[in-house]
């Protein structure tokens, strides 16, 4: 098998375009039992009527292992809202939308949230040993839920296509809360850090969209749904713990300990 164009690439994969397809190949260093997880995840979420690619095969490409999906055409969200930023309340309300729907599903076989939040918040060395103690007392007191949650859900993870917005990259999902699905959603639109290199206005530009970005879309979410802010309120600890495990800048670091402490 070919690898076809390369047409994007991440952290932890190049994406190519191949016959129609697209093969999200993983980088060498990339465990196995990860790549079969997001396969077997792709599979079943495929499978339920949720706006997501169609999943296709696993290989293995020059020792590489990768996953063949459908080619969705199109451009992120995130960049229509850099090319029109006076869109930014559409697309704020329509990812609401979109994730309301996601949390409509009720699933078995997937991967436990708490059980995944845990065991982030076990591994982090940002935090003492008491703070992560104090943090998962915390998170066995709040309701775990059983509705399908996405675990990354943000602007640059769907695709807006001329039929539908698609929504990528399901290799966090689990079951859980979506209370917490949403907790996550607002960390990564308010406090993840602006890419590196970019000037100070644009900075400072990219601050005030993400924050009206971020107010439309609880603000709709709230509207549409029966979540409360205090529902949510209540798993921003555990999920900004958790997320201090992840490969993160220094200063976006900081901010999650910042609220992690103030919640304590």
């Amino acid at each position: 098998m070919k690898k076809g164009k390369l047409i994007g690439q991440g952290r932890t994969a190049e994406i190519y375009a191949m016959e129609g397809k697209a093969l999200k190949l993983f980088r060498a260093d990339m465990e196995h039992k990860s790549v079969e997880k997001e396969y077997s995840i792709g599979k079943l979420i495929s499978g339920m009527g949720v706006p997501s690619p169609q999943v296709y095969d696993m290989v293995s490409i020059e020792g590489r292992q990768g996953i063949v999906y459908q080619l969705v055409a199109g451009k992120t969200m995130l960049e229509h809202i850099f090319s029109r930023p006076f869109s930014l309340g559409r697309h704020a309300r329509t990812l609401a939308h979109l994730h309301h729907g996601i949390h409509q599903h009720t699933v078995t076989g997937m991967p436990s949230q708490v059980r995944s939040l845990a065991e982030a918040i076990s591994k982090t060395t940002a935090l003492s040993q008491h703070e992560r103690k104090a943090i998962l007392l915390h998170l066995e007191s709040l309701p775990q839920g059983e509705k399908l949650c996405h675990g990354d859900f943000h602007p640059d993870n769907v695709m807006v296509t001329p039929a539908k917005p698609i929504v990528l990259d399901w290799m966090n999902a689990t079951v859980g809360n979506p209370a917490a699905d949403v907790a996550r959603t607002i960390i990564l639109l308010r406090d993840s850090a602006p890419p590196p290199g970019l000037p100070g206005w644009k900075t400072t530009m990219l601050s005030i969209l993400r924050t009206l970005f971020s107010r439309a879309y609880i603000r709709e979410y709230y509207r549409i749904s029966d979540l409360t802010p205090n529902l949510v309120e209540a798993w921003l600890l555990p999920v900004a713990a958790a997320r201090l495990v992840e490969d993160l800048p220094t200063a976006e670091k900081q901010t999650l300990q910042r609220i992690v402490r103030q919640h304590l």
